[in-house]
């Protein structure tokens, strides 16, 4: 059934790869903030029968499974025939209703039907992005096109965090400056726990830094243009490539979309190792549509096109990326950093780099399983030794040196102590014959060593 346009002006513009109105950060979800229960005017049953007639003719030309889009179509058809919908008359519960009804048929974690206030759409022309409106280009610039932290881990370990795919229009010499950054790491870990998704053109970007050949890391099919277009990296970057470093992408239950698509192609090209959780399972690229019904407008957050494995033709819809390291979302970045670390100690080529990363390793082990000390054993590293003192302040083993600041010493194993605030040294203390301290070892992470003997 085709929709009433007399009743009905429909808007469209492409959002891609986008897990739920709701997880639009930035603009788009300000942009389109569905009406709160009770706030819209009562409808009946004619809106509601232009909102369906709306809704499932968009579903039957677009909606990226055709089988299951016509039985969407009856079963809201159906439904309002039967009257299933009367007593529905605040467009808010309405449309969580018709909401829950679609998802019966098919849980597509990218569909959404939801109610927005008259006016809260801007006039739009089909096409038009909202990503790319002075508004969003604002709010992405002082959210730093959500890259959120680029830095050096123990060992040359590279680490980005990155919250969203901004197209590259707008991110590509972000992305550029921070994988330069980042470009004399010895292995390189990507953080996506907190990325929902966002623009395919980011991912095309970051893969081309990873591999030394231009790789086809997917296929897109639309069926509304009944077409498949490929997607592959870039050959060429702005900058040093990585693309000879072991690579770790972090992955949780809120990974969506773009995300779990870089994941996804990094995973099957078996370039990178996912570490984490299995990912939310949003594998189709959408589009937004409005219906202006007069007492509210509708929205369809509609799934159009979805992803494909070059080779196995997979994608990883509902069922989301399993990680190659499964371990709870809040280790992932420890687990990764320590296997990079045990990677890199293996091929290390000379025996100075595998002292510096069984250093790196060894302190990394320790955080992970901190070390218990009994206070009462606190007393028997107390002492002077030569210019350092080790004494206790409050509960805490302290260290000084003559002249120096005062500095928490963190339990390792026994006799071994990490110095809060730096990872290049660390106090080891000697015990003689009876067992009782005496002496004090100074150890730097490039070999190096200190020893004074026990004077007071």
């Amino acid at each position: 059934m085709r929709p009433n346009r007399s009743l009905v002006a429909i808007s469209t513009f492409l959002i891609v790869f986008a897990v739920s109105l709701s997880l639009l950060v930035t603009g788009a979800s300000a942009q389109f903030r569905p009406a709160p229960r009770g706030s819209l005017p009562a409808i009946d049953s004619k809106v509601q029968k232009a909102v369906i007639d709306s809704i499932t003719a968009t579903l039957d030309e677009a909606y990226v499974f055709a089988d299951k889009a016509a039985r969407m179509d009856s079963l809201l058809h159906a439904n309002l025939a039967a009257g299933a919908y009367r007593a529905l008359t605040d467009p808010v519960e309405f449309t969580q209703r018709l909401q829950a009804d679609v998802a019966s048929v098919y849980l597509d974690r990218h569909m959404q039907i939801l109610a927005l206030p008259p006016g809260s759409v801007p006039s739009q022309k089909p096409g038009d992005d909202f990503f790319k409106s002075d508004a969003a280009r604002e709010r992405f610039r002082r959210n730093n096109y959500e890259f959120k932290k680029a830095e050096i881990l123990a060992g040359n370990v590279g680490y980005l965090k990155l919250d969203m795919f901004v197209e590259t229009d707008l991110a590509g010499s972000t992305a550029a400056a921070a994988m330069g950054f980042l470009s004399n790491a010895d292995a390189l870990i990507i953080d996506l726990r907190d990325n929902p998704g966002g623009s395919a053109s980011m991912i095309q970007l970051l893969t081309g830094y990873l591999f030394k050949d231009s790789a086809h890391l997917i296929d897109w099919y639309d069926r509304k243009r009944n077409e498949t277009t490929q997607s592959w990296s870039p050959a060429w970057v702005p900058g040093k490539p990585l693309f000879d470093v072991p690579v770790y992408v972090l992955v949780s239950s809120h990974t969506g979309s773009a995300a779990e698509e870089f994941s996804f192609d990094l995973k099957n090209q078996k370039r990178a190792t996912v570490v984490g959780e299995r990912t939310g399972g949003a594998a189709h690229t959408v589009e937004f549509h409005t219906f202006d019904v007069g007492a509210f407008i509708a929205g369809l957050q509609l799934p159009r096109g979805r992803a494909l494995d070059p080779v196995t033709k997979t994608n990883w819809e509902a069922v989301g990326v399993e990680p190659d390291i499964a371990v709870p979302a809040e280790k992932a970045l420890s687990t990764a950093h320590l296997d990079a670390l045990k990677k890199l100690e293996e091929n290390a080529k000379d025996d100075a780099a595998k002292s510096v990363l069984a250093w790196a390793r060894d302190g990394l082990e320790s955080r992970g399983e901190p070390y218990s000390l009994p206070a009462k054993a606190l007393g028997e590293y107390m002492g002077t030794f030569g210019p350092r003192r080790v004494f206790i302040e409050g509960s805490r083993l302290m260290y000084q040196r003559e002249g120096g600041p005062k500095l928490a010493l963190v339990p390792m194993r026994k006799d071994l102590f990490g110095v809060e605030g730096t990872d290049v040294y660390r106090v080891r203390f000697t015990r003689g014959a009876s067992g009782a301290i005496d002496g004090l070892v100074g150890m730097y992470d490039d070999g190096r060593e200190q020893q004074d003997p026990k004077t007071k």
